[in-house]
């Protein structure tokens, strides 16, 4: 069957320290139709990753977390798996958040609170610069 621009599938890896973040982004990226596997911290992060990068179409990186910060999470993936796509999720403001991730490849963001509208288009984006990138 021909993909429709609007069809979503894949796996999204919700990382945040905030059970209720962890709670309502999973349930957003559901209802979207993607499958969510989630984790509380970096470590956590960083073994879920390590079992399924080949499975995972998009990491939802909490940016500021206890353990190990979202910002160690990002490095270690890039350079263990530099084409999965990272997208931060922060109380930050995207100027603040990007400046301190200038030039790095694959990462988008999102900044908290956000919408399921901007939720959608920021992992559209993330995803599909991703295959673009291949």
């Amino acid at each position: 069957p021909a993909e429709s621009a609007e069809a979503v599938s894949g796996t999204v890896l919700v990382v945040d320290d905030e059970d209720t973040v962890r709670k309502v982004a999973s349930g957003l990226l559901k209802r979207l139709g993607y499958s969510v596997v989630t984790a509380r911290n970096g470590v956590e992060a960083l073994r879920v990753i390590n079992e399924k990068h080949a499975e995972l179409s998009c990491i939802l990186l909490d940016l500021t977390m206890p353990v190990m910060s979202g910002d160690e999470v990002m490095r270690r993936v890039q350079a263990q798996y530099p084409k999965l796509p990272i997208l931060l999720s922060s109380g930050y403001t995207e100027s603040e958040a990007t400046r301190k991730f200038a030039g790095k490849q694959h990462v988008g963001f999102l900044q908290k609170p956000y919408t399921v509208q901007q939720l959608t288009a920021a992992l559209r984006r993330a995803i599909a610069e991703d295959a673009e990138w291949g």
